[in-house]
């Protein structure tokens, strides 16, 4: 795992122990160890910290960062793989699957390729049957839209990295309280799970962690 260049050998096992979480949580039921959303929130930290330090760096080589070549960066990196996935899902939709999960399967194709799954899922439109997992995929993505340009406007105006570290903490926890808030008004946990104002506090806190 690579930012800017440089590579932390212990990110890759952090990577293994949020990957493991996951399965244990998928693997079996009842959820005998409940902590798949534990993993999840790790990659959402490590995908922040990662990808920050590499815009920073690219930054601080040049002044600038191109964006272009950041978003091409990430599609190259992400999209072969999705739209294999993507395809055996649907293969296996159209070819072994019956009812409720091929149905939700099928309505969850067109918001899973415009990366926009986690709002099917928060919205009740579709639980995306087989292509569930992708959820936390559409986060980061949404996530990466505005964050390098925000992050870019700060750095140029040399606003101090501590503070901008700081204002990102800061909005993590006000986004766990504002979370609580909508939990116990009866909001549901699709919602909150799903919902990027909900649940990219872990985002900020690897960008957080970067600029640190």
């Amino acid at each position: 795992m690579t930012g800017g260049g440089r590579r932390w050998p212990p990110l890759d096992g952090l990577r293994a122990v949020a990957v493991l979480s996951v399965l244990g949580y998928h693997l079996y039921e009842p959820h005998v160890l409940p902590s798949g959303y534990l993993g999840v929130d790790l990659f959402f930290v490590l995908s922040g910290f990662l990808i920050t330090t590499g815009l920073v760096d690219e930054f601080d080589a040049g002044g600038g960062v191109v964006f272009g070549r950041f978003y091409v960066r990430r599609a190259l990196r992400l999209l072969p793989a999705a739209l294999a996935v993507v395809l055996v899902a649907l293969g296996l939709a159209l070819a072994t699957l019956h009812g409720d999960l091929r149905h939700q399967t099928l309505v969850g194709l067109p918001w899973i390729v415009l990366y926009a799954g986690n709002w099917a899922r928060a919205v009740g439109a579709s639980s995306l049957g087989v292509l569930a997992n992708l959820w936390s995929l559409a986060v980061e993505e949404q996530f990466y839209l505005l964050w390098p340009v925000v992050l870019v406007a700060f750095l140029s105006r040399r606003v101090a990295r501590e503070r901008l570290a700081a204002a990102l903490v800061a909005l993590a926890a006000v986004e766990v309280a504002y979370r609580e808030v909508l939990f116990h008004t009866g909001v549901s946990v699709e919602r909150l799970v799903n919902g990027i104002d909900t649940h990219s506090d872990g985002l900020l806190l690897g960008c957080a962690l970067a600029l640190l």
